[in-house]
């Protein structure tokens, strides 16, 4: 993905490639058990955000809902376990926050 506004699927494989700052939107679960990796490619440090959807509703670990990609190899892998929360499988540089 490579432009700012773009809404992703809640399962599957994304990769970042945008070489300038863009905010991404994170599709929210409709099932416990979704599968979700976002990966950056590009070796650009512009500010790359993954909001959920659901803002601080549907958090990445319970607190934070914002991901921010800073650099090439940056990835964070999730899993859905309820409609309202993912769990983080494993993340590598991502920084989360809620704000």
């Amino acid at each position: 993905l490579g432009s700012s506004g773009t809404a992703i699927s809640n399962s599957g494989f994304t990769t970042i490639t945008a070489t300038g700052a863009i905010a991404l939107t994170l599709t929210d679960p409709t099932i416990a058990g979704l599968r979700k990796v976002i990966s950056q490619t590009s070796s650009s440090t512009a500010a790359k955000t993954v909001t959920t959807a659901g803002g601080a509703g549907i958090g990445y670990d319970g607190l934070n809902h914002i991901a921010a990609f800073d650099g090439r190899g940056d990835a964070l892998s999730l899993q859905s376990i309820s409609t309202a929360m993912w769990a983080i499988v494993s993340n590598t540089s991502v920084a989360l926050t809620t704000a």
